[in-house]
């Protein structure tokens, strides 16, 4: 018995095992649609690494499984790859021209793109399979919709027939259809009708958020910013909406409350601190934000974008230095950082060492990204403007044109190369490098304004006209185009041509004043003054409070020799605002050409009150001391003052000249002549600079150099202080 029972168990096992076994081997189709039902399940769990690995486990069993194709197109969106994701679809569909999904999935991605024919063509293969599938029909009418077709959007609104029962993306279809054909009103009550049909969808919750916004109706908007935040409360991004809305409302106190509600409640969120903190600051509760800032820091001091963003806020505020301090920070860390965020930090200190021209210092960092990332696109594309920098264009390109060929789509790549071309004087081709790239971002302003560039430096007008005009047809009622279009016919003298342009300004309500700005600096360029003035003067009534109106029209009153009107006008400026530095410095030119020193120097005295980095202020009265009051108290100032300007602008000739003259008149000539030949060596023609440099090489004897810098004194007409003694010294010991 004991071994019949021994016999039977035994048997079970086997069977047992025999039938996993069976299992565990079954048919390539059963196994290849386990893995495809395991990495679905992934995706829908928001798993998309997991995901991916199952849907190409079963793609490795069978590499025409249109199905896994198209899951793994979704998941390479979860991951953020829309290259990948592409590419999947396209394969998808190769496989399976019938499969629906696929083939929408890639006109959404063709709309996102902006490739509106490929989009609606993918749209009519869907609907030419199944004419009455929703989801084309509501893609066909958004794509129309982002044409400005209203025809063809009402064309498909009606084929999908009437409200009843439809979903929530018919109703915001309906109202962008009718807010695009000018029924603002009616589209209100659009979106009110879907949202009693669907109360909790989001979408029409904001759209109507927004549509009462757009009616500045403030109070609208929190309601509908409320109800979203019943019908989503872990939605974060809603709870920040609400709290800039009560910053538009000035209820600081509120935004303030908000945004710390959602900060203590989520204590370990970095990213939605740095958001709060920043919604603060941008709507003036600059301390606060800060503080938060400070204290994610303290707690997080590995977190990178803690530096970034107080690096930016330096930067913004202009100080630079400070601003590369918290990147040199961050990357001090070293090993303890995130290797990406590192990256992140050398590159974003890179690029600022490179805006202040320290291309030297911007390389090293740049080698050491491109040492730990040889395929980073913006490392190489840094190295590309480090060659530009440095007048290398072969290296530039070089270097631009590796970044294009791996990355396609990096439009500031094509830019640098055309650039680089165009320091090689090669034109031609960097026009054909801007021409791809526009076949790539038709839109793309900035890729016409480099043609503009290379066009003008090749001498080509023509093309750069149409250029300019391309740009303004882009977008009709860009100002900025506008006026840029008036502002090339300025420069080639077409005035009637300018002028027709600033007038396109002029009937803008927010161009009026822009127009009538260029309208009378055309005007006193062909120097029909009275007129321009009429036009300034009309623009300065319409716009009493503007200190630039009153600022140019100061100036035009200098263009015509009204130096005591103009002085009241750049008065006025400084009153309205007080850090207008062009009414400032048109001020003290005022008393200058007035021949009214003492009150240049006192002008020069107040903006240095209001604007002490003023190199040219502290220039300008540390000359003034030093030749209309050289007492011993005024020439240890003026120094002082020279001292300053030539730290705030080192390598300036001007600045040379002035603390060299200074010392001169201290009876340091030596080192005055250190100076001034500085400056005379880059403006020899300069009357003030011969006179200097002639009057210390008479004192230091040598008559060589002091008889050729005095006789360009003899041969410039211009008046200036000092002018009667160069040309008695001359004339005394060196005529002859």
């Amino acid at each position: 018995m004991m071994a019949a029972k021994s016999f039977k168990t035994r048997f079970g096992l086997l069977a047992l095992g025999l039938a996993f076994v069976l299992v565990a081997c079954g048919t390539p189709e059963e196994k290849k649609t386990a893995f495809y039902e395991k990495g679905k399940a992934f995706f829908e769990q928001g798993d998309f690494v997991k995901a991916r690995l199952e849907l190409k486990n079963a793609l490795q069993i069978d590499p025409e499984f249109a199905q896994a194709h198209h899951m793994l197109g979704r998941t390479a969106l979860g991951l953020k790859n829309p290259k990948a994701a592409f590419q999947q679809f396209a394969t998808a569909v190769k496989l399976d021209p019938d499969h629906i999904d696929a083939r929408l999935e890639m006109a959404r991605m063709f709309a996102g793109a902006k490739m509106y024919d490929q989009s609606l063509a993918q749209v009519a293969e869907v609907l030419g399979r199944d004419p009455e599938n929703t989801e084309a029909l509501y893609l066909q009418a958004t794509v129309y919709l982002q044409q400005k077709d209203t025809v063809q959007v009402k064309k498909v609104l009606d084929s999908l027939g009437g409200p009843a029962g439809k979903a929530d993306k018919y109703f915001l279809l309906t109202a962008a259809y009718q807010q695009l054909s000018g029924a603002v009103k009616a589209s209100a009550k659009t979106l009110e009708q879907g949202l009693e049909s669907h109360p909790e969808s989001m979408p029409l919750i904001l759209a109507l958020a927004k549509y009462y916004g757009s009616m500045k109706d403030l109070e609208r908007v929190e309601e509908y910013l409320q109800k979203a935040v019943s019908v989503a409360p872990d939605t974060d991004g809603i709870k920040l909406n609400l709290a800039w809305l009560y910053l538009v409302k000035k209820e600081p106190e509120k935004a303030l409350s908000q945004v710390n509600n959602l900060v203590t409640t989520n204590i370990e969120n970095d990213r939605l601190r740095i958001a709060g903190a920043v919604l603060l600051m941008k709507g003036g509760l600059k301390d606060e934000g800060l503080k938060l800032i400070k204290e994610g820091l303290a707690m997080h001091p590995k977190v990178y974008t803690y530096y970034a963003v107080l690096s930016e806020i330096n930067l913004k505020s202009k100080k630079i230095k400070d601003a590369e301090a918290m990147l040199e920070k961050f990357i001090a860390l070293g090993e303890e950082a995130a290797r990406n965020d590192m990256i992140k930090a050398k590159l974003s200190l890179g690029k600022l060492k490179l805006l202040q021209k320290q291309v030297d210092e911007a390389e090293v960092l740049i080698d050491q990204v491109l040492a730990d990332d040889t395929e980073n696109a913006d490392a190489r594309y840094l190295k590309g403007r480090i060659f530009l920098a440095k007048g290398d264009g072969p290296g530039a390109v070089t270097k631009f044109r590796s970044v294009i060929n791996d990355y396609p789509e990096h439009i500031d790549g094509y830019l640098g190369l055309a650039n680089a071309h165009a320091i090689n004087k090669d034109f031609d081709l960097a026009l054909d490098v801007l021409q791809t790239a526009l076949k790539k971002k038709p839109d793309a302003t900035g890729i016409l304004q480099a043609m503009v560039r290379i066009n003008l430096a090749k001498k080509d007008t023509a093309a750069a006209e149409e250029n300019l005009k391309e740009i303004v047809s882009l977008d009709p009622y860009n100002l900025g185009a506008i006026a840029g279009l008036g502002d090339f016919y300025l420069a080639m003298n077409r005035y009637d041509d300018a002028l027709a342009q600033y007038d396109k300004l002029k009937i803008r309500k927010k161009g009026e004043a822009l127009g009538m700005l260029k309208t009378a600096n055309a005007l006193a360029r062909q120097n029909k003054l009275d007129q321009a003035i009429e036009e300034m003067t009309a623009g300065y009534e319409a716009n009493s409070k503007s200190s630039v109106f009153i600022t140019s029209l100061a100036r035009l009153y200098m263009k015509e020799g009204r130096y005591k009107a103009a002085i009241e006008k750049f008065k006025e400026a400084v009153e309205v605002s007080p850090d207008n530095r062009f009414a400032w410095f048109g001020l003290a030119q005022a008393h200058e050409l007035l021949k009214d020193y003492a009150g240049a120097m006192a002008v020069y005295e107040q903006i240095l009150t209001v604007h002490p980095k003023s190199w040219m202020a502290a220039n300008n009265l540390a000359s003034y001391l030093t030749d209309f009051n050289p007492t011993d108290e005024s020439l240890d100032r003026a120094v002082k003052l020279a001292e300053e300007a030539n730290k705030l602008n080192p390598g300036s000739p001007l600045v040379a000249d002035t603390l060299g003259w200074a010392l001169f008149k201290k009876g340091d000539v030596k080192q005055a002549e250190t100076y001034i030949s500085k400056a005379y060596e880059k403006m020899p023609d300069n009357g003030i600079v011969a006179y200097h440099m002639g009057a210390v090489s008479h004192q230091l004897g040598n008559r060589k150099a002091a008889a050729a810098a005095l006789k360009k004194v003899m041969a410039n007409d211009s008046d200036f202080p000092g002018r009667d003694e160069a040309v008695s010294i001359y004339q005394q010991f060196y005529a002859n």
